[in-house]
């Protein structure tokens, strides 16, 4: 017998919904990577880094349980400027330093800029 839950779509819509409006509420233009940090980070399983090129942006995934991660864009300076909540497809693969290299993206879903 296994004891591993399947979650229905109607509770993961409800759960990506609520933490979108958490999000919203709890967050502002101007928070920073330690903002982000103290808020999510204490909530999730795992994090990690993609780099988006030479323009020094980049994007901060935080894994908080089976189902569900979360994507915050920031700019040069480490300032939120967009974040997206959306269901994990893929298993994470991530490389020394915390880079992800399978997983996360999340650009076919909502981005909610700040």
């Amino acid at each position: 017998m296994s004891n591993k839950q399947e979650i229905s779509d109607t509770e993961l819509r409800s759960a990506l919904r609520l933490w979108t409006e958490y999000l919203l509420k709890e967050l502002s233009t101007g928070t920073d990577l330690t903002g982000l940090e103290l808020l999510i980070g204490p909530q999730s399983r795992d994090r990690a880094w993609i780099y988006h090129g030479g323009s020094g942006n980049r994007s901060l995934f935080f894994l908080l349980d089976d189902q569900i991660q979360i994507r915050f864009d920031l700019d040069l300076k480490d300032k939120l400027v967009a974040f997206a909540v959306f269901p994990k497809s893929k298993i994470w693969i991530k490389a020394p330093g915390g880079i992800l290299l399978q997983g996360g993206d999340g650009s076919e879903y909502e981005l909610h800029f700040l």
